[in-house]
């Protein structure tokens, strides 16, 4: 099913085939779709492909199918990008068993291609203006005077008739109602992502550009920090971004305030800024980038002054930009009253005794405490795995400081995937009974009640404690932050956790304990870069002697799925960090094994951690463990470690002839693999073979490549660009099979692999010299070019 309509004249389909879908070439709904397990049934032997086409003719039983990548003429660019980009979010869809998948976590962030040239345009593209920035009769009121505000500030315009007949897209547009919102109640949405009769909508044409602000945990995990915090948004924000003319075309409404009314058709003129002020507005505008979400702040100081001082600048930065902050809210009540003073409601505040809810966390200013809201339907419908799987994602917890009855709803919905239940169907008996117990018990968070701030007022010292723990259902860790004031108080707060189901794949338990240390070192990770403090001590427990042994470990000595963890754990800690603590101390049990609201309002482990941790460290337990032998190790046998001390390739610059290299090497090569293969694989005898030259050639290569380019060559090793004063920093280079090669945009262009991205030879080299001279007597008096082209055929 193509993605777009393709020009039929294009594809040569053969006369005398019968096609299944004789429109094959027409984008369009689908009807019906094939298990994957009836796909290689539904095949014949015929199969086709035409001149100078990569897509081919497949005979079935249905017909004849055509298949595979097709470059229509009449493809722009800008299709292209949406093709591949619908196609790419197809390969990435996943259903929900990614909640029970092992998967390794990335802190690294890379942009891709895409994200730059999305950013590049963006800054290229826009500018600072001189101002800086139906049968319901109620809500068929309030739609209209939401429209008609637009009008009225300019953000939406009348075109002419010329205008509106040029080529563009429509928005469709609907109500949203938000009962519990504090200021518009209706809100008018326009749905970029409808599809037109092509079957693309706008917003498959657009490119996606980096996520610039920080994730959503980093920045309630930090507002937990502050003993001062403030809180507001962006009152329309992006009704202050102004589009460029040519844009506005893409952004068409269809409207009429009344039936007696035309249809007309209007131009949505704003989009449905730090670093210009920086200088100005330091402070504000290391928050502006820092603690928002979207138009959503979320930040605090130290003191009321700092506070009050950052709110000012804040206010005088977003106002250079046209931007206005509102619903102002705070744990000092000051900060907000303040704002009174102004001739003007705009910047309304709310009043201390309010509940907010801002990036979805319940918190109440004057209590300065965080809290939850669980409304379920009450409906008698029977439990269908639709229904368990709905009522669930309404838990909402970023942080984690409910896991332990969070992952009780994973388990049911895992339970409801290992069953092979349809959507729809009635759940077994014993899930059934399960999620009942369940569902009975969830209003009861309503009452959990969290300390919005984690640390002692005048703390002069805070440590970091993780906890970790698996069971055959689930694994978990958990952070908590120990402070000490100057009096000598200590206080152990939860700062958050993360959970995950065991796999479906049999999987011993040491291995989950492992896992679990390994999910501690990656929430360990997270919280450190989103918290602006110094620990002084970080610790790490665990009930799992066999996972602490392996910890000790030295990785090369242990199999390969216990190596990439332990890998991973000591990449950030040390063996030292790690303690031993009994089941009966260890808040992660409570993950591990989950609980239902019940016990867990019950629980005085989870909140605070182990009692002993609140206490002086002289008065700390001692659990200590031995150091013995354990599972998952490497035989003695096959262990082999090698001192390598790079003195310089001599033997490079040794020959004169480049052959003669080449052979030297390869021979070298095939005396080690004869070494090290068995009796039953028969040794390489006899003249050289073309692979045995071809692997020298790139042998001598890297070589040559390292000797010059070892810093550029470690830091695309890592995902990293090369230094800005490296000579190819200009040529975008990166590592193919530890070559370096020449980047560019030439990946989609008809021509060679080794003219896209040629392999980098470092000038004046020896061995540089010794290719460019034999291409010359081959091609004697063939010019540059020819032999450029030479050297990259043959050497690529």
């Amino acid at each position: 099913m193509p993605v777009m309509p393709i020009n039929r004249h294009s594809v040569k389909v053969p006369n005398e085939i019968f096609l299944a879908d004789p429109e094959f070439h027409k984008s369009s709904n689908v009807d019906i779709l094939i298990g994957a397990e009836y796909f290689f049934d539904l095949l014949l032997m015929g199969k086709s492909r035409a001149p100078n086409q990569t897509a081919v003719l497949q005979e079935t039983v249905f017909g004849w199918i055509f298949s595979g990548r097709h470059n229509s003429p009449q493809f722009s660019k800008q299709q292209a990008q949406a093709k591949n980009k619908v196609a790419c979010n197809l390969m990435k869809f996943h259903d929900l068993p990614i909640l029970w998948e092992l998967r390794e976590e990335s802190s690294t962030k890379l942009r891709s291609d895409e994200e730059q040239a999305a950013e590049s345009h963006f800054l290229q593209s826009t500018k600072r203006l001189g101002s800086g920035r139906d049968e319901n009769s109620d809500l068929q009121t309030q739609y209209i005077d939401c429209v008609e505000g637009y009008l009225g500030e300019g953000h939406m315009s009348l075109f002419s008739n010329q205008e509106a007949s040029r080529p563009g897209y429509y928005h469709p547009h609907h109500a949203v109602i938000k009962e519990d919102s504090l200021t518009t109640k209706t809100r008018v949405v326009f749905d970029g992502s409808a599809k037109t009769s092509t079957g693309v909508s706008l917003n498959d044409m657009f490119m996606i550009g980096p996520t610039i602000q920080d994730d959503l945990f980093s920045i309630v995990t930090r507002f937990r920090s502050h003993p001062v915090v403030i809180t507001a948004d962006i009152q329309q924000m992006y009704r202050q971004i102004r589009v460029t003319d040519n844009d506005r075309f893409y952004q068409k409404v269809l409207w009429r305030k009344n039936q007696d009314e035309p249809i007309k058709t209007y131009s949505l003129n704003t989009v449905t800024f730090a670093d210009d002020e920086k200088d100005a507005f330091p402070e504000a505008t290391k928050i502006l980038k820092r603690d928002f979400y979207v138009d959503d702040l979320q930040t605090g100081a130290k003191t009321i002054n700092e506070a009050r001082q950052l709110r000012d600048e804040l206010i005088r930065l977003l106002q250079k930009g046209g931007f206005n902050l509102r619903k102002w809210a705070s744990n000092k009540p000051e900060l907000s009253q303040d704002l009174s003073s102004e001739t003007s409601n705009k910047y309304m505040s709310l009043e201390p005794s309010d509940t907010i809810k801002a990036l979805g966390i319940h918190w109440g200013p004057k209590s300065d405490s965080m809290l939850y809201s669980v409304n379920l339907s009450d409906s008698n419908d029977r439990a269908t795995k639709r229904s368990i799987l709905s009522q669930c994602s309404k838990l909402f917890d970023p942080l984690g400081l409910i896991d332990p009855v969070i992952v009780v709803g994973k388990i049911i919905i895992q339970q409801l995937w290992k069953h092979q239940v349809g959507w729809d169907d009635q759940v077994p008996p014993e899930v059934h009974e399960m999620w009942l117990e369940y569902k009975k018990q969830l209003p009861l968070l309503n009452t959990v009640r969290y300390q919005r701030c984690i640390v002692l007022n005048s703390s002069i010292d805070s440590q970091l404690h993780g906890f970790c723990d698996a069971s055959e259902k689930a694994y978990g860790a958990c952070l908590y932050l120990r402070s000490t004031d100057n009096r000598g108080n200590h206080h152990c707060e939860l700062i958050r956790s993360k959970s995950r189901v065991a796999s479906l794949k049999t999987m011993t338990l040491p291995k989950l304990e492992l896992c679990a240390a390994a999910l501690l070192v990656q929430l360990f990770n997270s919280t450190i870069r989103s918290l602006q403090i110094d620990f002084s001590k970080k610790v790490f427990c665990s009930d799992s002697t066999v996972a602490l042994n392996w910890i000790n470990s030295p990785p090369h000595m242990l199999l390969t799925f216990v190596t990439n963890r332990v890998s991973e754990i000591q990449a950030t800690t040390k063996p030292t960090d790690w303690r031993h603590v009994p089941t009966l101390d260890n808040p992660a049990d409570c993950i591990s094994r989950g609980q239902g609201p019940h016990d867990f309002l019950n629980n005085t482990l989870w909140t605070h951690g182990p009692q002993w941790l609140s206490c002086h460290e002289n008065n700390w337990p001692q659990f200590d463990f031995k150091l013995s032998e354990v599972p998952e190790k490497r035989s003695p046998k096959t262990v082999v470690s090698f001192t390598i001390t790079q003195a310089g390739i001599n033997i490079l610059i040794k020959y004169s002839n480049f052959k003669k290299l080449q052979r030297v090497i390869a021979y070298c090569v095939r005396f080690i693999r004869n070494l090290k293969i068995r009796v039953k694989t028969p040794r390489q005898m006899g003249p050289l073979l073309p692979n045995e030259l071809n692997s020298a050639s790139r042998i001598i290569l890297k070589w040559t490549q390292y000797e010059v380019f070892s810093s550029e060559i470690r830091a695309l090793s890592k995902g990293k660009q090369v230094d800005q004063k490296s000579s190819l920093f200009r040529l975008n280079p990166f590592l193919d099979d530890g070559l370096i090669r020449v980047g560019g945009r030439l990946d989609r262009a008809p021509i060679p692999e080794s003219q896209k991205h040629p392999i980098i030879l470092p000038k004046n080299h020896h061995v540089t010299k010794l290719i460019i001279r034999v291409e010359l007597l081959k091609k004697l008096h063939a010019g540059t070019n020819a032999t450029l082209y030479g050297v990259r055929e043959t050497y690529h």
